[in-house]
């Protein structure tokens, strides 16, 4: 067998059991400053992945294939707790926003077309109204009855996510003194989207000389600036009218009405 000399005869000292690198030299073997040799009790010490085993590792490749995959798994992890994150955020945020179902069947109009100036020109809220065809109104959500009016032709309902809308029927009609109409709820009942809140006689307030024009509006501005249309003409109950824009989402809401136009 052929002599090894120069920096092969130093570095011979640390193979050992077939060709497999132990990272010890030999007894009597010298280092020279051309060979290499993996340090694993050192870097073991220095490494963030210390904790990893360090034991039963034939080779070198076999301990960096292990902390290769190691930091991949953690990598992956936490780009994964990063999109869970962000999804949640999303999540949260397209949540506030709430859909208001028609609460009557009838003809949805612009607010503009309300009787009164005050809903007319938005100074109370935004929101759309409805003429009316039937005698009957139903709550647009889930929700908490917050004000029953005491000539009972208007109602205010509050969902669990914090808007809160007023329904105001036949508007100038409270000079009939509640005749006409019935109640079903009270303040304070929680409803169903779909209960009935009030019946009314469609004929006799028109006979009477008044506009049975339903005003659907979100009262706390504040919190929900912008309503998106989403229906005009033809609408029964329980058929979306209208989407309540939750003030973080109001600048995405101002493109879309760009985009779409107003009763579209």
């Amino acid at each position: 067998m052929s002599q090894l000399s120069g920096p092969e005869a130093h570095a011979r000292p640390l193979l050992s059991r077939g060709g497999m690198a132990t990272g010890r030299r030999a007894p009597g073997a010298q280092e020279h400053p051309g060979s290499w040799r993996f340090p694993a009790a050192r870097w073991a010490r220095s490494s963030p992945c210390a904790a990893l085993p360090l034991r039963g590792f034939r080779t070198t490749s076999q301990l960096l294939l292990l902390t290769g995959a190691r930091l991949f798994a953690l990598t992956a992890a936490f780009v994964r707790k990063l999109a869970e994150r962000a999804t949640a955020v999303q999540a949260k945020g397209a949540s506030n926003n709430l859909p208001i179902f028609s609460p009557q069947t009838g003809i949805a109009v612009p607010l503009s077309q309300a009787p009164v100036v005050a809903y007319a020109d938005g100074s109370v809220g935004q929101g759309l109204a409805i003429r009316s065809l039937s005698g009957s109104v139903v709550a647009p959500f889930d929700a908490t009855v917050v004000a029953v009016y005491p000539v009972n032709h208007a109602i205010v309902l509050r969902h669990v996510g914090g808007v809160e809308v007023l329904i105001h029927i036949a508007v100038g009609a409270e000079t009939l003194d509640g005749e006409h109409f019935t109640p079903k709820v009270g303040c304070d009942q929680k409803v169903a989207a779909g209960s009935l809140l009030v019946e009314f006689d469609h004929a006799a307030i028109k006979d009477a000389g008044y506009d049975a024009v339903t005003s659907v509006i979100v009262l706390n501005g504040d919190q929900y600036p912008r309503v998106v249309p989403l229906a005009s003409g033809s609408i029964s109950q329980g058929e979306a009218l209208f989407m309540a824009i939750a003030v973080e989402n109001s600048a995405g809401a101002r493109r879309l009405l760009k985009h779409r136009g107003p009763g579209r």
